[in-house]
């Protein structure tokens, strides 16, 4: 269920309509203007608009702004414009959208050789935890090893679980 933090006081509605021929509403028309925050696993989404599809269930679209202090470097305080949540009819998340390109910074606490450059990250929901996948670069910086400095590697796998806070994966 949705935690109670999440229930708004009021919504704007509007494009709901009604199938006189076939007597049912058709609730994948309605969408609603809201103003709410929403904190999930360190990051407050600031929900703008509401939709319903044809399953019930009841979608959120507005930013997002990472304030963990947990998170990794690269991601601490960064927000996205735009982020989308999907809940089922028993309120359980389903979905969760959100991308941001033009990271940069350290890559992990305590790892202050290796720096994301250029990297983008995606958010996925999988399992109860929300999972970070990163592209770009990984750099050694001026604090690496002399023969290492310089030195970048593409990234070809790197997904950071938010909920434990762990490394999932790393190919790079």
């Amino acid at each position: 269920a949705l935690p109670i933090s999440f229930f708004v006081g009021s919504v704007n509605v509007s494009g709901l309509t009604y199938n006189l021929d076939e007597n049912v509403f058709n609730f994948e028309s309605i969408t609603g203007s809201l103003d709410s925050d929403f904190a999930l696993f360190g990051i407050i989404f600031k929900l703008s608009k509401l939709y319903i599809d044809s399953d019930f269930n009841v979608g959120f679209e507005g930013s997002c702004i990472f304030v963990n202090e947990n998170f990794p470097p690269f991601l601490r305080n960064v927000s996205s414009s735009e982020s989308r949540l999907l809940f089922n009819s028993s309120g359980r998340l389903i979905e969760l959208n959100v991308c941001i390109e033009g990271l940069n910074g350290n890559v992990l606490p305590g790892v202050n050789y290796l720096d994301v450059e250029n990297g983008s990250v995606c958010l996925s929901y999988c399992d109860e935890s929300i999972l970070a996948d990163l592209n770009g670069n990984l750099a050694f910086n001026e604090n690496a090893s002399q023969c290492l400095q310089g030195l970048q590697l593409n990234i070809n796998s790197f997904q950071f679980d938010l909920k434990t806070m762990s490394l999932v994966n790393l190919d790079a």
